[in-house]
């Protein structure tokens, strides 16, 4: 096996893990809604806290978000086609827990957002991270390994 193939298999296998997390907290979660919104109905003074927790988490997800908004907001998709096209460089890190804790933040509670786009963004960002600080990567790999 070459170098590169084992690098794409760490990267592919980190962000599995990553992604898998991801998705498995929102799939929780959604069970967990399925269980408390009939409750919310039938109880209606139940809705009084739910708002406030929406209300934390909207200031909580915009105090996240705020530094890094271009680069967070969205799929994530064109981000990352401009930065495999040399027009934009991503502090990976920074995009990578934002991305996946205001993901979680923004889909849990119950909006209808896609989960494949940031899914997408936290997979380049993996392999950003894995070329330029484990692997240490040309820019041919760099870009291969995102």
């Amino acid at each position: 096996m070459t170098k590169t193939l084992v690098q794409a298999i760490s990267v592919g296998l980190t962000t599995g893990v990553i992604v898998s997390a991801f998705r498995w907290i929102i799939d929780q979660t959604m069970k967990l809604l399925y269980q408390i919104y009939p409750q919310m109905a039938a109880q209606r003074v139940l809705i009084v806290p739910y708002i406030l927790l929406m209300f934390i988490i909207a200031i909580t997800l915009g105090k996240i978000t705020a530094p890094y908004l271009e680069q967070v907001i969205g799929s994530g998709v064109p981000q990352i086609e401009a930065v495999l096209l040399n027009e934009n460089k991503m502090p990976w890190w920074s995009i990578l827990w934002r991305k996946f804790i205001g993901g979680l933040l923004a889909i849990c509670p119950g909006l209808m957002l896609g989960r494949e786009g940031p899914c997408i963004e936290m997979g380049a960002m993996v392999g950003q991270g894995l070329a330029e600080k484990v692997f240490k990567s040309n820019k041919e790999n760099l870009r291969t390994l995102q």
